[in-house]
């Protein structure tokens, strides 16, 4: 509540400085007593519009968390059924997708099914050995999110941050092909690719 008070306040004393409206600033951050129930005014309405800004925010970081962290389960069906698929076409397909999928995502295979339900995900036709680059993106977006907060951007947000583009330019879209991917992203943020900035931003 300290948060939403000292914006609150702020906000009054930004709007205060306008010369239309008919407020009295006081010096220094102090109100004038007399302007007390125009800041309660203004202390409502302002409480109106951060309130659900912040609800909505909480609410959407639990959505990308759960997003990812359901998604990283999938990427992981996929990519060892196409493994064990290449490594043993003649075994049953159909049971090993679905004991990957009991394994990953939980969920049990339903009794009395036995269709190729495994074929019915067009990557696996069309766009084999495909389906792990998303998460492979993932993963590097949060090393990249990771080493900008921490040594780039002044501000999360990256609003107006002319850094941030400066160094997504210059580290990671002028090397081109330059570079073997890996050693790239050594040369972007310090490290090889790695897991545990995606697991510290969704998991833990």
């Amino acid at each position: 509540m300290q948060i939403k008070d000292s914006f609150c306040h702020f906000c009054y004393l930004r709007i205060s400085e306008c010369k239309h409206i008919n407020l009295a600033p006081g010096s220094r951050g102090e109100i004038h007593h007399s302007n007390k129930n125009n800041y309660i005014l203004m202390k409502r309405i302002i409480s109106a519009i951060l309130i659900p800004l912040v609800i909505v925010n909480l609410w959407s970081c639990k959505a990308l968390r759960l997003q990812m962290l359901v998604f990283s389960r999938w990427a992981q069906v996929m990519y060892r059924f196409e493994k064990s698929m290449y490594e043993n076409p003649d075994q049953n397909l159909n049971q090993l997708w679905w004991n990957i999928v009991e394994k990953y995502q939980l969920l049990a295979k339903p009794e009395g099914c036995d269709m190729p339900d495994w074929a019915t995900k067009i990557h696996i036709a069309l766009y084999p050995c495909y389906y792990h680059n998303y998460l492979l993106g993932e993963l590097l977006a949060s090393q990249l999110y990771s080493y900008i907060t921490t040594n780039v951007a002044k501000n999360q947000s990256f609003a107006g941050e002319k850094a941030v583009g400066d160094y997504l330019r210059e580290k990671v879209f002028l090397p081109g092909a330059r570079y073997y991917w890996n050693d790239m992203i050594e040369k972007a943020t310090g490290e090889k690719l790695t897991a545990k900035y995606y697991a510290k931003q969704f998991v833990q």
